[in-house]
């Protein structure tokens, strides 16, 4: 018959949580365990300490009691994009009190395994494989009362879904702040911004907690320099774009600093000019410092050819003879 999908409260996690209803405490959660089983399926049970063979571990994004059953906590992360390379078969929840009923950091290294389940064998892949993107991991746990479990969020690694940041928008929208000519309002440039990826700008703009990420952002009017150094997601009038500090160093590339979260990326537009932000494909006279970030990403990514090879149809961006522009490719009238 085939193999059951189910999650189970561990020895351990039980009693944790049977101590906490005891004591009046609260059983923080902080971790989502990865693992891929040893290469095999596996069937969970209560007297599991740890998995088969971890193979990743990564911070709750959002912990929440199921709607349809109070007793079911539903616990969420992202694994991100740039990490895989492993089979999912099994996870569990890191978490729990100490010896004297204390409860532990996120780094503490007796944190337990609370709860554990087989998952439906997935493949992760890597960046390099062509395939990779962002995957969201749910685990569902029956317990006897919800409420005495907390989420510990380390917010240096946490990755916001859109859960998160819509969750996060409309508690923005419902409070009242300051005027701050430094700082705008994400809600503001959600609400009155035409460009329809701007959610996914936010939602891609840093491994930080929901709420921080789009509470404020610091903004950046026209003609301001860029940052010099990482002070978080930024909005640039001139660049029309979130942007975040990106290092592209591979292939010979040398720039870290502030780039679109669009950087590079073809858009189908309709317009005879450019939009705010965009250049035309085919331009020929980029400047190399002014368009040093698009440069960087081009010899980063692999797209960078001698100014002899490039030719219109093809994606490439060449140098030119003269020293100081390039060439963007040229995708005009293609399909």
């Amino acid at each position: 018959m085939p193999n059951p999908f189910y999650t189970l409260l561990t020895q351990q996690g039980a009693a944790d949580l049977t101590n906490a209803q005891a004591f009046g405490l609260h059983v923080p959660i902080t971790h989502l365990a990865i693992g891929d089983g040893g290469g095999l399926a596996v069937l969970p049970t209560e007297s599991a300490a740890a998995l088969v063979r971890e193979v990743f571990r990564i911070a709750i994004n959002h912990i929440y009691i199921h709607p349809d059953n109070p007793g079911w906590l539903v616990a969420e992360a992202v694994i991100p994009a740039n990490t895989g390379g492993w089979t999912i078969r099994e996870i569990g929840l890191i978490g729990g009190l100490n010896a004297e009923n204390i409860a532990l950091t996120p780094t503490h290294p007796g944190n337990k395994l609370l709860a554990y389940g087989n998952h439906p064998e997935t493949y992760k892949p890597l960046l390099a494989e062509g395939a990779a993107k962002d995957l969201v991991i749910r685990m569902i746990v029956q317990v006897a009362n919800a409420s005495i479990v907390t989420l510990k969020i380390d917010p240096a690694v946490v990755i916001a879904t859109k859960k998160n940041i819509d969750e996060a928008i409309q508690a923005h929208r419902q409070e009242e702040h300051p005027h701050d000519d430094r700082y705008a309002p994400v809600s503001h440039l959600v609400a009155e911004d035409a460009h329809p990826d701007i959610r996914a700008a936010i939602a891609q703009a840093g491994n930080q907690a929901a709420e921080a990420l789009v509470t404020r952002i610091r903004w950046f009017g026209a003609g301001a320099a860029l940052p010099t150094e990482n002070i978080g997601p930024i909005w640039h009038d001139d660049y029309n774009s979130i942007m975040t500090w990106q290092a592209f160093t591979g292939n010979g590339a040398n720039y870290t600093g502030y780039a679109s979260q669009f950087v590079g990326k073809l858009e189908l537009d309709t317009q005879p000019t450019p939009r705010k932000g965009y250049i035309a494909s085919g331009t020929l006279d980029l400047s190399r410092t002014a368009y040093a970030a698009l440069r960087a990403w081009a010899i980063h990514n692999g797209v960078m050819v001698a100014v002899g090879a490039w030719t219109a149809g093809i994606i490439a961006v060449a140098d030119n003879a003269d020293g100081t522009t390039f060439r963007l490719y040229d995708v005009r009238g293609e399909f």
